[in-house]
């Protein structure tokens, strides 16, 4: 594991762009909580508000070290070296290139980032310890790396610091839960499946008064809400409805990642990553009206009350069964595609147009999500 105290000498006594320095102590400093699989507490979200902008700024101070065209190149021999097996990464950066080459050169142009200088997004598509390759590649393939200047010797230990930054970051744990008693960290959780509180978080918001009436042994859940809960006391409903929600879990998981994506990504572009661009741009659309994305927010304690609303907009989508084919529709239409047009570029009639139609709820059709887009 990284030496964070590595990483401090690293920052007092290299060469490291002084806005990136304070960023990155900044960052250090507030880290504590923050983790990859952090709900409450994102990593990516830190790295979004402190490094982003130190990033940015150096990217603009430095065009012919950090340009377009280098960043591309970089990454391309960056997946190229984690996707083709025999692909081996020179000291230099260069790349030997297998037989399958060309065919791996085509899967870097369609999977690429969409903006170079966003490395919090980088990391949160592709996971910490693949943005610290791509920094790898970053920094052997830029022309600063042959040179004696100050300035651009200052650029290569900088993209040093956040590799060494990134790796931390990938390699941190979250900290070990005591138990899972009615403590203050349940008061923002959410069911797993929906939006509500959970049992738990639900008797913590009400304070001491509603445990007055509880037995001394009650067990409230910090997974489920009251609904959905499937030990303890449960009547036939809630059987039934943890029953229903339990054999949808993969489809809501799926549904609930997407949002989750967009939500961070923001909603100038889609980040959904579904395979379907209709389907992504329907999820982006949808973030946008509901304002459910991370841009909305400027605290933290906003940025944790999305968990809940996400969790139960997946839940609607599953429930009201809003499949792809039915999000591909309300795409279609959304760019201005009448019925028939939308039936032939789904290859299906426009009787099924318009029965699907019939089944997508008010809000969820057309004239809803095309504002979003204006």
């Amino acid at each position: 594991m990284v030496d964070i105290a590595v990483l401090r000498h690293l920052l007092t006594e290299s060469h490291c762009d002084p806005a990136v320095a304070d960023a990155t102590h900044t960052f250090l400093l507030e880290w504590g909580p923050y983790t990859e699989k952090g709900s409450k507490f994102s990593i990516y979200r830190l790295f979004r508000e402190h490094i982003d902008p130190a990033w940015r700024e150096l990217v603009q101070r430095n065009p012919r070290s950090l340009s377009t065209n280098i960043m591309e190149l970089a990454w391309t021999k960056y997946t190229l070296s984690a996707l083709q097996p025999g692909t081996i990464p020179g000291n230099d950066g260069d790349i030997v290139q297998g037989s399958n080459a060309e065919a791996v050169q085509l899967f870097t142009q369609r999977s690429r980032p969409k903006d170079w200088s966003a490395l919090s997004t980088i990391a949160h598509h592709y996971r910490m310890d693949r943005l610290e390759r791509f920094l790898f590649f970053v920094q052997r393939t830029s022309p600063s790396k042959h040179s004696q200047t100050l300035a651009d010797q200052a650029v290569i230990e900088t993209i040093d610091v956040l590799r060494h930054l990134a790796e931390a970051c990938s390699l941190k744990l979250p900290k070990r839960r005591p138990d899972r008693r009615l403590t203050n960290r349940h008061q923002s959780s959410v069911c797993r499946f929906c939006g509500h509180p959970t049992e738990a978080a639900d008797f913590h918001a009400r304070g001491s008064e509603a445990l007055r009436g509880l037995p001394d042994n009650t067990r409230l859940s910090a997974k489920y809400c009251s609904r959905h809960k499937s030990k303890g006391p449960t009547s036939p409903a809630m059987r039934l409805a943890y029953q229903r929600a339990k054999r949808s879990e993969g489809a809501f998981s799926a549904e609930l990642k997407r949002l989750h994506s967009q939500s961070i990504g923001g909603h100038t572009a889609t980040y959904a990553r579904s395979g379907n661009p209709l389907v992504d741009e329907f999820i982006r659309m949808l973030v946008a009206q509901r304002k459910l994305h991370h841009e909305e927010q400027t605290t933290n304690e906003a940025v944790q009350s999305l968990d809940g609303p996400l969790h139960a907009e997946a839940r609607k989508l599953v429930d009201w069964r809003m499949t792809d084919r039915k999000k591909e529709i309300v795409a279609l239409l959304a760019q201005g595609l009448n019925q028939s047009q939308v039936a032939a570029t789904l290859n299906t009639s426009r009787q099924a147009v318009s029965k699907a139609l019939q089944a997508i709820p008010d809000e969820y059709r057309l004239n809803t999500l095309r504002m979003t887009t204006k």
